[in-house]
This record gives C-alpha cells, structure tokens and sequence, in this order.
C-alpha cells in the first residue's frame, strides 16, 4: 500500500519559483521588467488540494465545513485575492473577511478612493476608481496602514495586463507590472528622444501574433522592442508622444508590410512608451556591416525590390489624412531588417520605423543637440533646411524623398562594392568635413563632389540602360535635386521641374521592376557578374541566435608588429593562496608605499586606532585573539576587511558577545572562524600585518550602545587601515575568498622569437568589483570610499586599487572616473577636483548611489553612511545631518524618488529617530531636483536649522517652515510633482508647500518656477501645527496660494 504525499502548501517561496523575472534579493528589477505571475501558473498555484493545505496551515482552528466554503471561495471567484495575501503574509483573518464581504479577484487591483484619498477602493489598472462615485470598502477599516501598503504593492504581480489586437493605446498604474519578461538586453539603444530595450512579451499576455515577422518558436513569449520616451527640459515628451502615437495609428491602419506596426502605446505613471515587434536583423545599416551573400541576380533583385516597397510606404504616408503624414527621420539606422533565413541569406523585409519626428521635424531641429556621429541625422537633410529655422513656411514632404536617394545610393553602393565600398565612401566625407550629401556654394547648394563622383563611378561601372544604371541616374536627377530644379536624365527630355515626389519615384521603381521581371539580365549582367568577383568579403563574420554580428571583420597581418592595443601580460594566474600571489600582492604595496601618495603618512593620533582589533600573529607564529587597543596600547599598522554577512542564522554567525568577549581575548581558534575570516587571516599574515579589523568581532554584537559608538567611527576605521581586504564575491562570510577558480583560458603560438599566448580577456573591474554582490550592500559604499588602498578578491582573480588607478593580476592596469571617485586614496579630493563649481554635485552622487544599495535591516540606512557623511561635512566645513549638507542645505534637502511612488517607510526602531524630511526615513532609490545652478533664488521660507551655535545632541530634527496652500488639480498635480510613497493620495485640504526657490526669470507667460516640497499635516497643535513631508515638485507662481501658515516639519 503506497502513502500519498501530502500535498505542498502554496507559499512565498513557491509563488516565487513560478514568476517570470523573479526578484533577485538586494538588487531592484530592471526597468520594464517586474516580477510578473502569467495565468496559467495561477491555475498551477491555486489547486484544490494544496489551497487545503494551506489553509489547513494558516488557519488551523477551520472546521471542515468552513475549509470547504473557503476553498471553494478562493477557487472559484479569489485566486488572485488567496496568492495576494500568501505573498503578503497575511491570509490569517483577512481571507475569511474577504469572503465574508464578497470580495473577489474581480474588485483587484485595490488603491485610495478618488474622492479624498482617506478609503481604499477598487481601482482600474490605470489606479483611477472603477466606480468614480463609489463608497470606499470598509473591509479595510481595521487594517494597519503598514499591512494595507504591503498588500496594494504584491497585487500587482498577479494583475499583468493583456494587450489586445483591437486596443491600441493603454493607462497604466506606475506600480503595474507589465508582462514582459527580461531577455538579459543590458545595453538599450538610446536614440535623442528616447531609449529603445529587447524585451519578451508573454504569448499569454496578449491575442495576435501577427506583428511578429519572425519564424515562431516554442518560446513562451514573442521579443518585442519597447521604446520609453526621454524627458527633458527642452524636449515637449506630451507633444511628441501623441504625434507618433497618431502617426502609428494611420500606419496601423494602412497595414503595408514595409511600415513598422505597433503592437501598443501605453502611459505607465510618468512614462510613455511604444511596443513594437523586433527586428531580428537590426536595421539596414547592421545589414551592410554582416551580410556576406555574394552579389548576384537573386540580391540585386531583393533590393531593388525593398526599394520600390520602402518608397511605397512612404508614398502612402504622404498621402494619408488632410494634410499626409512626412517622416521627417529616413535613414538606415530608422529602416528595420525583419530576416526571413533560407539558403544562408538574411533576406527578408525592410520595415519603415521611428516615426517620432513625423510632422515634428521644425521642433526637432530646434531642440536637437550637436550629435555625437558623423552620420547622424543631419547627413540624410535636403539642402533647404540649412536655412529652415528663419523660415515660415513648412517643410515639403519631398523632403523625405531627398533623404531615401540618399539611402538608396548607400544601398547601391553597398551592392556593387560592399561594406569596404561604404567605408570608403564615409571617409571620403568625413575627409572632407562635410556629412551630408551636398555643400553650400556661390550659386547656392550643389551636390557634394564626393557624391557626384560615385554616382559617376557607378554608371561607369554598369552596363547602360541596366537596373542599377537607372537607379543611379534617378538618384541623381530626380532625387538628389533642389525642390525646383530641373530633371535631367540621360536619354529623356525635361519633362519635371523639382525633386521628384515619392508617387513618382514609385512609378520609376515600378517601370524598373517591370523590365526585370520579363529581361533577367537587365538586373544582372556579364559586367555585374565581373563585379561581383571583386567585391570583398568580410574576412570573419560571428553571430548570435538573433543573427546579430558580434565582430564583421578580422583582419590578420603576417610578419607585423604587435597592434600597440595588444596587452601583455601574465596569460596563466597565480594559484590562489600561492606565495606567487601574495608576492605580487607585496610589489603592489611596494609600488603604492614608495611611488604613490596614498598612505597616510603622519602619525596616527591614537584616537584613530580601533577600538579593538584581532592580532593574528605571524605566518611562523601564528596567534589570534581580539585586543582592547587601548589596554594593549596598540600602534602600528593594521589591515580591515570588508564583507557581506549574508542571510544567516545566529548558530552560522561568529561574532563578538558581551557574553564571550574576555574569552575572545584570551585565544580565538582559527579553525572556529567561517572562511572569509580565516582567509582575511592569512592574507594578513602573508602581508607581514599584525592586526586585522572585522566588524563582527570588533564590535559587541547586540549592544546599542558600543554598536552606537563604533558606527560613528567607521570613517577612522577604514581611512586609517593600512589596506583593506574587500570580499567582492562572497555572498556571506562562510564563502571564502580564497578559493579555486576557473583556469584562464590561454593558448601558446610558437614563433621565431618564442612563445606568444593569446589569452581569455578577463580585466573587467566594473563587473567583477562594481556590480559584484559586496558592492550592491549599503555599508559597503563608505567601506571602499574611505579606504585608501582596497585588494578586491573576485571569483575571477584579484584587483588592486589604490588613488593611482586599479592594477590587475594580469598585470593590465585600468582607470575610470568613476572608479576614481570611490577609490581615492584621499577621499573625497579627486571628485572636488572633477566637479570644480558645481561641487555639491558629487555629494548628491554618492547619495543617490547609497540610497540604491541594499541593507539587510532597513533601520541601519541612517547609519551605514555615518562615516561618509561625516568626511563630507569635514570637506565642506558644515554640518552633514540625515543627508543635509548646511553649506548646500536647499540643493541637498530637494531630493526626490528615483521612480514617483517607488519608496516605502523605514520602521525605525524607538531608540533611533529620522525626521520625514530626510530620504534616510524611507528605503528606495532617490535623486536629486535638476535645479538649474545660478538660475534660482532661494526663498528661506525653509529655515536652516544649522546656524552658528546650532546643537546636534539637543536638536530633534524639527524644521520651520512657512507653508502654503496649493491650487492644483490633480492632472497638473500629477503632471509636475512627485510623492514618496504610492499610498500618498493628494488631498489639497491637507496638503500644502513650502517654496524653497523661485527661478530668477520668468517665462514666455510671466510666470515662474517654484521648487516645492510638498507636505501633509500630521497634528494640529495647540500652537504650531505639525507636518511631514510627502514629496517635491515644480510648480508656477499660480499653483501656489499666496497666504502663509507657520509649521514644524517633522
């Protein structure tokens, strides 16, 4: 007789196993990439027998009867409301009230009433209330408010939406997770209005497949682009996100292969995006780099199609609507490559996109920055719009017709000489400092010389009255003309006056492939076939899944010198641990101590020792115990460690008690210690170093009061060390770091004059240090800031850094400016230095910084930066309290959330106090107001508390400030501020502001910027009334009431 097992009960862990894009602790998810639950892994969660179980679990005191009414209820009408509350911890006496008032999946997502934001309510997936008028539920009366915010924010994984073929445009609640699942796309392409990611949108998540071009696999999502529009300053996003969302309706609707067809449009929060199906084969500029086929009839006749398609499209653009619809943007880089693989070939259709300048092209060359290319935008604008900006009349469609003969001359130029033909074209232009296809001149603008004479090449090249010589000839007579100049084309009259339109340059290409299809060799003759063995081939073509060229050329030149980027070096490591390492370990400290300024070279006040240390003894006489410095009188050098505790139980964990203490002085056994300990040990010995700082046993654990004192020594802690040793890859102390690694990959190549080793490329700080798992820990950032020299041990090999730079173990030395603003060796000198008059800059960065980084226990946030925050005051000469500099209080104090809504309360605990004001009260990403410098009055309507004869030990972070009123609706509310929290519902009758600063010069309306913060009351005293802070924003001088009010902002 077999025993069933009983089944699993659905919980936190379990719902986490089944989510696309799970969270990954101490690391935020990637934008556009929340954690999302599809469908059918609700179905595979919520059965039967393991929802009894659950509730079995939660709920034991159930009587059969109720367990089956309440299974029966989560089944059928609350599956989405039963993992809700599993995720949130809070199934027990919820589930049965939800029951009870018949609350079902159907009233999800839930958010604060509309009417005055005091009730929770059932909300629509944009966050607006289903029912406008509705009463708030009061089934959520008695919840605390921490539980009511942990339960609006684990809905939203169940709640992906669905995107569906007859909807177009879409609202979406900022906390909404979309269902698009992470494909690993770390690098976006970033264009000048926005930034463009591969991302997988779940097949189950929407009704069509139609958008995708490609061929379909058993890959339970589609990739898909999503393009987020940029917000600037300069830039309208509003004006320009509904032109292009108009422009791909009307392309929608003409359903023509060769224009790009939106899958959707949606407002997630602030953001406004587009989804788009991808382009497997990039766009036609990455064909040109990667395509090897040979030239040939089938090719010639592939493009000349895609030509006569591409002009097509663009033919019923302009004709669509009143006024038609131009493009504005045609390049190679806007044309996408949607490959169809067969026999080798990325053949397949070359789609039309980025339609974001249609019928915007004036704004767009008013507010476009100098590009970085030399072949940007700029290189494919006719002649008139050199002098465009001091006109009044607007821009002819054929300007687009000017810029697609450009891309066909590229296009033909590719085809007969390849990309070393289009190489060589580009140079000559840039040679000539000139990118676009014509210059100025006496007469007025003329085709440019380099241009002229490729054209010529071409129609030497080719026979005559053959495809491509026409081509050539359209291009240069009907195409690459002024808007009123005449036609001339060999062998025909002037018939035309002007650049031709692009229904006239369809009906050429349309004549072209009409004499093709019934004369083969009018697309590919004997002297095509002559050009076609000369043209070149890439030597080396490497490419993805996706078809996406890694490398398109490698060139290999025998009996030549060693390319001057080669790097030499040490192709085999070290063995870990070896005294091959730890030798190179003392050459660097050696380099560092006689070549470098790094070290502290004055004595130490011995108010600068630790208060304790470990002695370690020496490699031949080995010994550990921890010494009082004091006691001991303790002088010398002493190395720290910096490392990840890990999730850990207290049995895992070695630290130092109040309880065993005098035992840890008497003898520590070495053996005792978890790995990361007992490495730092050794490498301390073998530097010839007789003290070594941890944290966990310099510091009494579980005592406030040392805990207290300690933090606020960490800056002399980490600033006097002779070195530190930082973990950059252990996940917890009982990793190691001195561990096995994998053998780099290395190859010998005998020569005349020995061995030469091509060897894996393995110099990579900022992945292995910078983004490596100590370094995403919120204590850690002060850590290596206020070092002087760090060993960073990865799982790849070691790193040295120091003031000077950063020096590998292969021997390769690297330097960044970021990496030098942490790793300077007089903190903070190098970053004042970089940020000149605009200094206060660089507190803000490492702020933002630290407030991303993660934090085992939230309440440490105020005091994992204490020693930083207490160098930086030094620097400054000022106070530096809870993230406030006094010197730059207004810049500092005018911080905001990274994303509207994305932070959350830190519950401090009732022996610390963090006033609202202070982005240290909450935990997420912040950053800080673009307040323009030199462009803004501060008002004082905000008081600095930290004036001469201020006292931090009797101040309790209260700030006077005079407020007032805001007349505002809530779409202009939306639209120029931002909250903290996402409960925070404005209330005007609440609510009110304080001006911080007024910009100096009005605008165009007479109206000026004021920089806000935003608070709400908390109590009204009997005398002043008590407020806390609730967000920031930019208002006009009339959104802001005129009377004041005097508060306390706590």
């Amino acid at each position: 007789m077999t025993t069933r097992n009983a089944p699993n009960p659905v919980s936190y862990r379990s719902i986490t196993r089944e989510l696309e894009n799970p969270p990954k602790f101490g690391k935020p998810p990637k934008d556009h990439c929340d954690p999302f639950l599809p469908e059918s892994r609700v179905h595979t969660l919520v059965q039967r027998d393991r929802v009894e179980s659950t509730l079995r679990a939660k709920i034991p005191a159930l009587t059969h009867s109720d367990l089956k009414k309440l299974t029966n209820y989560v089944m059928d009408k609350a599956s989405k409301v039963f993992l809700t509350l599993v995720r949130s911890e809070a199934v027990p006496g919820h589930l049965e009230l939800f029951q009870s008032h018949g609350f079902t999946d159907a009233d999800l997502p839930i958010g604060l009433n509309g009417d005055n934001g005091d009730g929770i309510c059932s909300v629509r997936l944009d966050g607006k209330p289903k029912d406008p008028n509705g009463q708030s539920l009061d089934l959520f009366d008695n919840w605390s408010d921490a539980t009511i915010e942990t339960f609006f924010q684990r809905q939203w994984i169940f709640l992906a939406p669905t995107f569906r073929k007859a909807q177009f445009e879409y609202n979406f609640d900022h906390h909404c997770s979309l269902p698009f699942v992470d494909l690993q796309d770390e690098y976006p392409d970033k264009g000048a209005f926005g930034a463009v990611r591969r991302l997988g949108l779940q097949i189950e998540c929407t009704d069509f497949l139609t958008f995708d071009k490609t061929d379909k696999s058993a890959k339970p999502y589609v990739e898909v682009a999503v393009k987020v529009l940029t917000s600037t300053p300069a830039v309208d996003v509003k004006k320009f996100y509904r032109k292009e969302m108009e422009t791909l309706k009307v392309m929608r609707r003409l359903k023509d292969d060769h224009l790009i067809r939106a899958i959707a449009v949606y407002k997630k929060g602030r953001q406004k995006c587009f989804v788009f199906p991808w382009a497997h084969g990039g766009n036609l500029q990455d064909l040109w780099k990667r395509d090897r086929t040979k030239l040939s009839k089938e090719l010639v006749t592939w493009a000349i199609a895609q030509m006569y398609g591409i002009s097509s499209a663009i033919e019923k653009l302009h004709g669509s609507g009143e006024e038609g619809i131009r493009h504005g943007d045609i390049k190679p880089l806007n044309i996408l490559h949607f490959p169809k693989y067969r026999d080798g070939s990325f053949w397949g259709t070359l789609v039309v996109a980025d339609v974001g300048l249609a019928k915007l092209h004036k704004d767009y060359t008013d507010l476009r920055e100098g590009t970085t290319t030399k072949h940007g935008t700029t290189m494919y604008e006719p002649p008139e719009m050199e002098n465009f900006a001091v006109k009044t009349t607007t821009i002819s469609r054929r300007y687009d017709v000017w810029s697609l003969g450009c891309v066909f001359l590229e296009f033909t130029i590719w085809l007969l000489y390849g990309k070393a033909g289009l190489d060589q074209f580009y140079g000559n232009l840039t040679a000539s400092k000139t990118y676009r296809f014509w210059i100025g001149s006496p007469r007025g603008p003329i085709l440019h010389p380099v241009v002229g004479s490729l054209i010529k090449r071409i129609k030497n090249d080719v026979k005559q009255n053959t495809a491509l010589w026409r081509l050539a000839g359209l291009i240069s007579s009907w195409l690459l003309i002024g808007i009123d100049e005449d036609r001339r084309m060999a062998g025909q009259p002037t018939k035309y006056t002007g650049r031709a339109t692009a229904l006239e340059l369809v009906e050429e290409l349309r004549d072209i492939r009409n004499i093709g299809s019934k004369n083969g060799s009018y697309y590919f003759d004997s002297d095509m076939e002559t050009i076609a063995e000369q043209r070149p081939d890439p030597n080396l073509n490497i490419a993805t899944d996706q078809g996406v060229a890694l490398r398109s050329e490698q060139y290999v030149k025998s009996h030549g010198q060693i390319p001057a980027r080669a790097q030499l070096g040490l192709p085999l490591l070290p063995k870990p641990g070896s005294s091959q390492q730890f030798n190179l370990l003392e050459q660097w400290i050696q380099l560092c101590n006689t070549r470098h300024q790094c070290l502290q070279t004055k004595t130490r006040p011995s108010g600068q020792m630790p208060t304790r240390l470990l002695y370690v003894g020496t490699e031949r006489d080995p010994s550990l115990r921890l010494i009082e410095t004091r006691d001991d009188k303790v002088s010398g050098h002493y190395v720290a460690l910096s490392h990840c505790w890990g999730i850990l139980n207290k049995e895992q964990r070695v630290c130092t008690y109040a309880g065993n203490i005098e035992t840890f002085k008497k003898t520590i056994p070495l053996k005792t210690l978890p790995s990361t300990f007992q490495d730092a040990v050794t490498v301390t010995r073998a530097l010839g170093v007789s003290y070594l700082w941890i944290d966990s046993l310099c510091i009494i654990q579980e005592d406030d009061e040392d805990w207290k004192s300690e933090a606020a020594r960490m800056e002399d802690v980490f600033s006097s060390a002779y070195c530190t040793i930082a973990a950059s890859s252990s996940t917890s102390s009982l990793d190691g770091f001195i561990a096995k690694r994998a053998q780099r990959a290395a190859i010998g190549i005998q020569t005349s004059q020995g061995t030469l080793y091509l060897a894996e490329a393995i110099d990579d700080f900022k992945t292995h240090v910078e983004k490596g798992v100590l370094n995403t820990r919120g204590w850690v950032l002060q850590e290596r800031a206020l070092s002087r020299r760090t060993i960073h041990f990865t799982s790849t090999q070691m790193y040295w850094e120091c003031g000077e730079g950063v020096h590998c173990e292969t021997l390769a030395e690297l330097g960044n400016r970021q990496s030098m603003f942490l790793g300077d060796s007089n903190f903070p000198t190098y970053g004042l230095e970089y940020y000149r008059d605009e200094r206060i800059r660089l507190v803000q960065y490492f702020y933002q910084v630290y407030s991303g980084l993660s934090l085992t226990k939230s309440y440490d946030r105020s005091k994992a930066i204490l020693g930083l925050q207490k160098r930086l005051g030094s620097t400054f000469k000022s106070t530096a309290m809870y993230g406030v500099i006094s010197k730059y209080f207004e810049r500092t104090f005018m911080w905001q959330a990274d994303v509207p809504g994305s932070l959350s309360q830190i519950d401090y605990q009732s022996s610390q106090t963090v006033p609202s004001w202070s982005w240290m009260a909450v935990m997420g990403r912040i950053r800080y107001m673009n307040i323009p410098f030199g462009e803004v009055t501060w008002t004082g309507d905000l008081e600095n508390p930290f004036q001469p004869g201020f006292d931090d030990a009797k101040w309790d972070g209260r700030l006077v400030a005079k407020a007032k009123g805001l007349a505002i609706d809530d779409g202009e509310f939306e639209e120029r501020c931002t909250v903290d929290l996402s409960l925070y519902k404005f209330e005007p009758s609440r609510w009110k502001c304080v001006v911080v600063g007024e910009s100096k010069v009005a605008n165009e309306d007479g109206d000026k910027n004021q920089y806000v913060l935003l608070i709400r009351e908390r109590s009204s005293g009997v005398t002043t009334p008590i407020y806390e802070r609730v967000g920031v924003g930019i208002l006009f001088q009339t959104q802001v009431a005129v009377e004041t009010t005097i508060v306390h902002i706590v």
